[in-house]
């Protein structure tokens, strides 16, 4: 649930409406009013973030409350002004005053964290003092992925739970239902890749488990498997994670970019050897918000909206201006808007853009079978989509489908289909979206290979597609082409 708490003198507030893990996403604020100094009759709020404007006033009668509806993208920057009025609110003038941005405060809107700035509030008799802390506790974003065989939950108290494939040698057996990691609490975010799966925390350290045989888990050794997560060394400040196949990317709290595991087709991004235990910095990436990865590439969302990529080139997944694998990474053109999301199942990247429409590129989804594989290096909007709010993560990047969220809490699918992981009781493969039935309050989805997984607002898991590793957690191995509830969550 992302949160905006306002305290202005004796006023307090709390959270009322829920989010998703998009950067456009709306909170909602309701302000409680008390204990306010005689002297002041209306208060007057300015909120600016990422080009949204939100300028309310309210009368301040003790007890009194009023809704604020703020846009506040995660990872950004907003600018809180505040100013008091002797008067009425229906008596002061429409226009905003001159001294208005005399004590503007930039706050930053992370996700999982608390940022606490003070700000003046002018008025005829005094200067007060205001506080405002902006919080985003229980933001659905990152709370679930897929990959390989398995699927992973982070739960409401920051643990984490998984089903599928085991991804430890030590315990092969598959878990039909969810079942907790050891040793691990406080958990943001879970990236699966095929055989592992590393966990950010609200310390900003990461955590991994499962297979190292190219050095996954980042714990400066390799060919060891962990059973319970193992610190990623030298990992501090990390504020998003993704995973492919064997290679993990981690954004540090500067926007740069560090990458561990598999250097296959150097989707590290850095011209180092053929695999890392240690991360190792992307070359000349900065200002990154978000990471995604798929089958031997990455790609990033910039902070100005825009998308670079490195890695394969397979399927002109780089986009269409360079030939070959590339460690440096390379700016996508042609994208119609400004990107706020980003998903990379197997060999394409789709970017959910500002207008909540979807372009995609690389090689597109539903064309896998039947028939030849397409290629297309400039980005394609998605027929028929629209008032989309989520992507679906990829997880391992081995999902040859994609899903998404759209506003109304509905989830559609399009791409390859033979086991039901469009979720539309079909095995038909399509290249044009179809809504998942049952689904009405999704906030988050995610595409293991063959399966796929939705977590709905009250933090329920439903799943749908390929069974045979336990991965829809719903103790049994039997497919699904419409969604199942995983036991036990939330």
């Amino acid at each position: 649930m992302r949160r905006l708490i306002a305290a202005v003198l004796a006023v307090t507030a709390c959270t009322q409406s829920g989010g998703n893990n998009t950067p456009d996403a709306t909170a909602q604020a309701q302000v409680a009013l008390s204990s306010v100094p005689s002297d002041v009759r209306c208060v007057d709020v300015l909120v600016l973030a990422s080009g949204h404007t939100v300028d309310q006033r309210f009368d301040v009668t003790p007890g009194a409350s009023a809704t604020l509806t703020i846009f506040a993208p995660p990872d950004a920057q907003a600018s809180i002004s505040a100013q008091a009025f002797a008067g009425a609110c229906s008596a002061v003038v429409a226009n905003t005053p001159p001294t208005w941005v005399a004590d503007p405060v930039t706050a930053a809107l992370a996700v999982g964290e608390v940022a606490q700035v003070h700000l003046h509030m002018r008025r005829p008799s005094l200067v007060g003092t205001a506080q405002v802390t902006v919080d985003f506790p229980d933001d659905f974003a990152g709370l679930l992925g897929a990959g390989g065989g398995q699927a992973c939950v982070v739960k409401q108290d920051g643990t984490v739970a998984c089903w599928g494939s085991n991804m430890s040698s030590s315990a092969p057996a598959n878990n039909l239902t969810p079942v907790a990691v050891s040793n691990l609490s406080g958990v943001k975010t879970v990236a699966v890749g095929s055989n592992h799966v590393c966990a950010l925390k609200s310390d900003g350290t990461v955590g991994c488990w499962g297979s190292n045989s190219s050095g996954q888990l980042g714990n400066n050794a390799t060919s060891t498997s962990s059973a319970v997560p193992l610190v990623a060394g030298g990992l501090t400040g990390i504020t998003a994670l993704a995973a492919n196949d064997q290679t993990n990317c981690a954004i540090k709290q500067d926007g740069t970019v560090v990458c561990w595991g598999l250097n296959s087709s150097h989707v590290l991004g850095a011209n180092v050897a053929a695999s890392t235990t240690t991360p190792v910095a992307v070359s000349g990436l900065t200002g990154a918000v978000a990471v995604a990865g798929c089958t031997g590439s990455f790609c990033a969302l910039k902070t100005d909206g825009t998308v670079a990529c490195w890695g394969s080139q397979s399927y002109q997944i780089l986009g269409s201006s360079v030939s070959g694998t590339q460690y440096v990474p390379v700016a996508i053109a042609g994208l119609s808007a400004p990107v706020t999301a980003l998903s990379m199942p197997n060999t394409s990247a789709c970017a959910l853009l500002a207008d909540a429409t979807v372009q995609c590129w690389g090689e597109g989804l539903g064309s896998q079978v039947p028939g030849p594989p397409t290629a297309n290096g400039t980005p394609t909007t998605v027929a028929g989509l629209a008032g989309v709010v989520a992507l679906g993560v990829a997880g391992s990047g081995e999902a040859y489908h994609e899903c998404v969220v759209k506003s109304d809490g509905s989830v559609s699918c399009w791409g390859y289909n033979p086991s039901g992981q469009l979720g539309n009781n079909s095995t038909t493969t399509s290249a044009t979206p179809s809504v998942v039935p049952g689904i009405s309050t999704a906030k988050v989805a995610t595409m293991g290979i063959n399966s796929s997984c939705v977590m709905l607002s009250d933090h329920s898991v439903s799943c749908w597609g390929s069974n045979s590793s336990g991965q829809l957690g719903n103790n049994s191995t039997v497919d699904s082409k419409t969604p199942v509830r995983v036991v036990g969550l939330p």
